[in-house]
Parts: structure tokens; sequence; C-alpha cells
């Protein structure tokens, strides 16, 4: 969660972008870029969208499923994906709000991730516990007892041979592929049980934002753990 948002210039210069340049709220939650260059930002009171000097607020008048926005997404196709705090997830399509409910695939009200597979397919953390995939016309939920213990997911990464990731809250994270998850915790080499973030680079290895000022490094190669803290 960030208060407000800066920009780098071309020149080296940190610009500070707040609710007085026409940012919905100075509590900045998700950003993204689109395909055209765009940067959007899902804040505690909405959506804002910043294209130069251009800026777009899209809130719940305009269709937005709730007005806190945790995460944002785009899929395979373009569009934009939302989760949201108390309204579920939505899609934007063109200028038009496709709102997913907790009824839609069994979700949560309160969505922390989306992520959108190679296949396209779109995955969900939400507070229902566990994840949500949605391949377009059905939703298979893996909850407790289907790979997951009770914990909730806060973020979800796929690397580049299609293992996808999913951090959890005090659980430790959990890998999934080919049908099979698999679970680690501290025991295996984790330096923290509770999740923020992932991220997978150019090697394949999978960097993990986690508790206590540490990035966990996993590597395939030999299935083991790095840690670096940071700060030092």
């Amino acid at each position: 969660v960030s208060q407000s948002r800066y920009r780098l210039t071309k020149d080296g210069k940190l610009i500070r972008f707040t609710q007085d340049n026409g940012l919905t709220n100075n509590t900045v939650h998700s950003l993204t870029t689109d395909a055209a260059g765009r940067l959007w930002a899902g804040t505690a009171s909405g959506v804002t969208r910043i294209a130069g000097k251009e800026v777009v607020n899209f809130t719940e008048r305009e269709g937005l499923c709730s007005k806190v926005v945790m995460c944002i997404t785009i899929d395979s196709w373009g569009n934009l994906w939302f989760g949201t705090s108390g309204g579920s997830v939505c899609r934007l399509d063109g200028e038009r709000f496709i709102h997913f409910t907790e009824k839609s695939g069994d979700m949560g009200a309160w969505v922390y991730d989306v992520h959108c597979d190679r296949n396209g397919h779109m995955w969900f953390a939400s507070s229902r516990g566990g994840v949500t995939e949605y391949d377009g016309t059905y939703y298979t939920n893996y909850y407790e007892g289907a790979g997951f213990t009770s914990a909730k997911v806060k973020c979800i990464e796929e690397d580049t041979s299609g293992r996808m990731w999913f951090g959890t809250s005090g659980e430790g994270a959990y890998s999934f592929k080919d049908g099979s998850f698999r679970h680690y915790t501290r025991s295996d080499g984790l330096s923290s049980n509770h999740f923020y973030c992932f991220l997978t680079d150019s090697m394949n290895r999978t960097w993990m934002g986690t508790a206590g000022g540490y990035i966990t490094i996993y590597d395939p190669k030999d299935e083991s753990f790095d840690h670096i803290v940071t700060g030092k």
C-alpha cells in the first residue's frame, strides 16, 4: 500500500502524484500498465487511468464493483480485471464493467489477487480461502481438502514452466503443476510463512516477498531456497 504514487521522469526527477493531481485516493493498492502505455492505479476509492496529462477516474458510479480496488491485472486479450474489497471481481470491456460476484464462482467478496495464466485462465485469491480458476466458461475451486489448508491465499504467480505459485497468510506457499499441489513452509526452507508477492525472472527463479523483511528465491534447478534480507 502506498500513500500516493510517484513518477520517474526521463531526466531522473521523481514527481509525486496525489489526489491534488486527480488520483481517486492517496492510498494506492495496485499499479499496472496497459498495451497503450497508460498507467492504471487501484486505490481505496476506485481506479485512476493516467496517460500523459490525461487523468480519468472510474468509481462505482461508472460501474466498478467496489470502490476499494486491491489488485489489477490484464488478461490475454488486453482486458483489465479488478479484484476488490467487498465487491469480488469485475472486468472492464472497453468502457463497460462486467461483474463476477461471489455467486458466479463461489468466490469470497474480498479478492486479494487476480492472475491470468499462459492458457488465458483467470485465477482468483479471495476471502473464501484457496483459489478459484475460471476458464471463461467454468469455475474450478481449490479449497480446503482440494490441495489447500483453510489459509487465505494472498498472492499468485506463474513461472516460465507453467508452475503456479500461491502465497498464503501464515501457511507458507503452494506450487501447482500437472494437477498436483506441493506445500512449502519454513521447515522446507522458506524465510517466512507470511507472503506478500511473487516475481519470476528470466532464469525461471521465483522471487518471494515475505514478512520480516526477507526475500526468498526459489531455484527449480535444484529446488533450493536462498534468502536476501532487505535493508542490509
